[in-house]
């Protein structure tokens, strides 16, 4: 495969694998990234590949990826939340604190952060939403909900340090 004859797969099938990709996820950084992707490994693997059928090849390297990328993102946020819960149960338990002070820093932690951020955790642990809902409800993207999130305990955690 050389050089223009990729260049015309890309151009002919760039914007339909976004377009089925936004099935699976409405993510357009995620999107574009797994397209890149698909792509660089179709250039990286040309001339070790027997491809017939260029477009069932890309939409199937597509969607794999995407379930996969997807499948990573759940895992993760079950694990955030997981090592959330298990802070705050750590927290209790080792220093023997009230929990009705425990209430009140988390609160005063939760004031300082900027208020996007705080809306947004807000919504995913006290509003138990997905990221995907959060996004939906926000009208921003999953990936800016994941860093509002992971900003969010960054600073909850550096307040209850420092306090």
């Amino acid at each position: 495969m050389d050089e223009k004859y990729f260049r015309a797969i890309y151009d002919s099938y760039f914007e339909d694998i976004c377009r089925f990709l936004n099935y699976y996820s409405h993510d357009l950084f995620l999107i574009e990234e797994i397209v890149q992707d698909v792509f660089v490994n179709l250039w990286r693997d040309r001339d070790t590949k027997d491809i017939q059928y260029i477009k069932t090849y890309l939409l199937r390297s597509a969607h794999n990826k995407m379930v996969n990328a997807l499948r990573d993102r759940n895992n993760r946020d079950s694990l955030l939340n997981k090592w959330v819960q298990q802070q705050f149960e750590d927290q209790q338990g080792q220093d023997c604190v009230d929990i009705d002070d425990f209430l009140i820093q988390l609160q005063k932690a939760l004031n300082d952060l900027p208020a996007r951020c705080r809306e947004v955790f807000a919504l995913g642990y006290l509003g138990k939403l997905s990221y995907k809902e959060i996004a939906e409800t926000q009208k921003i993207s999953i990936k800016t909900v994941d860093n509002q999130m992971q900003l969010a305990m960054k600073k909850i955690r550096e307040y209850f340090q420092s306090h």
